[in-house]
């Protein structure tokens, strides 16, 4: 791959033909974020937290992305500690 200095001006320079590339929108990494993250069994209430939801409501819909055992660990508020007592951990409970 050649690097190429950064061009000014209103033109991006694009994928080369021959590479397998699709861009994608940057808020794209937020969402892969919100979804590792339940899928790594941490609080849905945290994650709530880090995204800056209001309603937890909001964060709810990336729990169409996981199987039932998935959902069921994320919406009981696992702590850093390992117990499944359903309190809600706080942000510093879980440090990435």
């Amino acid at each position: 791959m050649e690097l190429r200095p950064h061009r000014r001006g209103g033109r991006r320079a694009g994928p080369k033909q021959d590479q397998d590339f699709r861009p994608f929108p940057f808020h794209d990494l937020r969402h892969l974020h919100a979804v590792n993250w339940l899928k790594s069994g941490r609080s849905i209430y945290v994650l709530q937290q880090r995204l800056g939801h209001t309603s937890i409501k909001t964060t709810e819909m990336y729990l169409a992305y996981l199987t039932p055992e998935e959902v069921q660990t994320a919406t009981l508020g696992r702590t850093a500690a390992g117990s499944k007592s359903g309190n809600r951990p706080s942000v510093q409970d879980q440090k990435i």
